[in-house]
């Protein structure tokens, strides 16, 4: 799920939820991002999330996710930065 996040340099950040079955190192994620995404596709920051919370009708609730982020780093949960560029 990819959320806008406010972002102090940028005004908005993309950041991505991902649901992470098995381990992974950002760098193969950074392989597997840039092997089906465009350079200006790719987000800014990748969060890991046990699940995609979504609503009765299967829409992306993007408030707790927003809320999941700011928890993320004041916990400091697994994040990959990836490089867009």
């Amino acid at each position: 799920a990819l959320v806008g996040i406010a972002d102090q340099m940028s005004g908005e950040m993309a950041v991505a939820f991902v649901v992470i079955r098995r381990p992974i190192t950002g760098e193969a994620l950074q392989s597997f991002l840039n092997a089906r995404l465009d350079a200006s596709q790719i987000p800014g920051l990748v969060v890991a999330a046990p699940a995609i919370p979504r609503n009765a009708d299967g829409k992306i609730m993007r408030e707790p996710l927003r809320q999941a982020y700011l928890e993320s780093l004041a916990a400091a949960k697994p994040t990959f930065r990836v490089n867009s560029g």
